[in-house]
């Protein structure tokens, strides 16, 4: 019972990043602001004077990585958050369980750092912000099956 219910919550997922209204990127284009992720590298910190730093104590074996989220205009009210799912039938929802790390405002020349790990086919992190326009945005945050590149999905 525990496989099939791994199985489709994995297929829901798939179905997710497939269809036609899911937003999948390693940046999150919502007109506002573009907010980009990547994997940490000294290359891509030495663009910056200064940053924001969470290490995730869940994620702190040799399985977890760094990650790096960036913008290219302001935004308030940055929020690192632990993401939970409801299951009803075959929908599942996605909702903001916990925040781990926030900040007033993610800044193009501060960006954010924290460490990540991949851990099963549920999202377990993501972000959300409020935009210029007063929007408040949500995204989890996976790893593209194809390549491996770090990904937003809206939700």
């Amino acid at each position: 019972m525990k496989k099939i219910r791994t199985l489709l919550c994995a297929m829901v997922i798939f179905a997710m990043l497939l269809s036609a209204g899911c937003s999948s990127s390693p940046a999150a284009k919502t007109g506002e602001a573009d907010l980009n992720i990547d994997y940490f590298s000294m290359e891509i910190l030495a663009n910056y004077t200064s940053f924001y730093e969470f290490i995730d104590v869940d994620y702190r074996d040799e399985n977890s990585v760094k990650m790096i989220i960036s913008t290219d205009v302001a935004v308030k009210d940055f929020k690192y958050i632990e993401v939970g799912f409801k299951e009803s039938g075959t929908e599942v929802q996605f909702f903001e369980e916990k925040v781990l790390y926030t900040a007033d405002e993610l800044l193009p020349e501060t960006p954010f750092v924290t460490t990540w790990l991949a851990q099963g086919t549920m999202p377990h992190r993501g972000i959300t912000y409020v935009d210029k326009s007063g929007t408040a945005k949500r995204f989890y945050i996976t790893e593209s099956g194809s390549d491996g590149t770090l990904l937003f999905v809206a939700f």
